[in-house]
């Protein structure tokens, strides 16, 4: 795709913001028709290396409707305006993504629910896995120093599915999911995604502890606390929230 980086940078006036990582891209320009015509050389690269490219879509955003809006459904979007839009107005949204995040146009960077969901997804495969284990007698004939070794192995890899493995510090986990977390803001979504993400995979270790034999439960309690949350991550970001107000009411953290 060098070629139609190369193509892309011939264009550029001056005022052309491009970023590219893999398949996805992302055009910013003052100017609507600019962007368009960068654009189709873009789209124009793509069709001499033989490369798809899904259509251009317009769409209308439904500011109290996020949840169902079109917008965020789009794999590729025409130029739209980048700015606060009003209920029902096509081709304008506050957002836009990129590599699995989005930003707003004052800055505010959140993780796309997307990106939320399908880690949850992840988590929930490693968890079926385990709990149809337990239910087919893989601990029946343990010990219990067995089960405890087996059960503190699961944990881990929840953990490491998020962020990072319980041996290494926050400032080396650059390479797992949470390690994109220092370019977000510390905004109400964000904490309450990071907040959600802990629920769901304390949940998770929950109902497998339950399917431990009952010699281990009783002599063993679930560890109450957030080492290695994600909400815990969260709070190594050194970008300050430009939020004014708060959409949603956020909890405060408890112990799990």
């Amino acid at each position: 795709l060098v070629e139609a980086d190369r193509a892309v940078l011939e264009a550029d006036d001056g005022q052309l913001f491009y970023a590219r990582y893999c398949d996805d891209v992302v055009f910013v320009h003052p100017d609507e028709a600019t962007c368009l015509k960068v654009l189709e050389i873009y789209c124009d690269s793509l069709s001499k290396l033989d490369l798809p490219i899904h259509p251009l879509s317009s769409f209308v955003y439904r500011a109290l409707d996020g949840k169902t809006t079109d917008y965020y459904a789009l794999k590729s979007k025409g130029p739209f305006q980048w700015h606060e839009a009003e209920p029902g107005e096509a081709n304008c949204a506050p957002w836009v993504s990129f590599l699995g995040s989005q930003v707003r146009y004052d800055g505010e960077t959140r993780i796309r629910k997307e990106s939320i969901e399908k880690h949850e997804r992840s988590l929930g495969r490693e968890t079926a896995l385990a709990v149809k284990w337990l239910e087919d007698g893989g601990l029946d004939q343990a010990t219990n120093e067995e089960v405890g070794k087996w059960f503190a192995g699961f944990r881990n890899r929840l953990i490491a599915k998020g962020v990072g493995y319980v041996t290494a510090k926050v400032k080396e986990c650059n390479l797992c999911w949470a390690g994109a977390f220092t370019q977000v803001t510390d905004c109400a979504e964000t904490q309450m995604q990071m907040r959600r993400l802990d629920r769901i995979r304390e949940g998770m270790l929950t109902k497998v502890f339950w399917l431990l034999p009952e010699s281990y439960r009783r002599e063993h309690h679930r560890y109450k606390g957030r080492p290695f949350s994600y909400f815990g991550f969260l709070e190594k970001v050194r970008r300050p929230t430009n939020m004014r107000y708060r959409r949603h009411r956020v909890f405060p953290y408890s112990e799990l």
